[in-house]
């Protein structure tokens, strides 16, 4: 099985600080304003495409009914939106030849 990780925001804040010789703040504050961006978009209803990486879009999700998983009693969910992530091909490319053992 493969054993999964979690990078939080500073893990990541110290990778490409590290990475690229920047101030940690510096590289805080782009990344805090590029997600602000990301998120603004996506509430306007607009999709976000990183090249190489992958799009965002927001999805409207139609109700349904489910049922709770320990009584069994029929639950109805609201619709409501959602955000989609699809991985650019270079990205799924990535991620299959890494599984591979490539």
């Amino acid at each position: 099985l493969a054993r999964w990780s979690v990078v939080n925001a500073s893990e990541l804040v110290e990778k490409v600080a590290s990475r690229t010789g920047r101030e940690r703040r510096d590289v805080r504050g782009v990344l805090e304003a590029a997600f602000d961006e990301i998120a603004a978009e996506l509430v306007a209803r607009q999709r976000v495409t990183l090249s190489g990486f992958g799009s965002f879009d927001v999805r409207r999700r139609a109700a349904r009914l489910t049922r709770h998983p320990g009584t069994g009693e029929a639950i109805e969910v609201p619709d409501r939106d959602g955000i989609v992530f699809r991985a650019a091909t270079k990205l799924r490319d990535a991620l299959r030849e890494s599984a591979s053992g490539g």
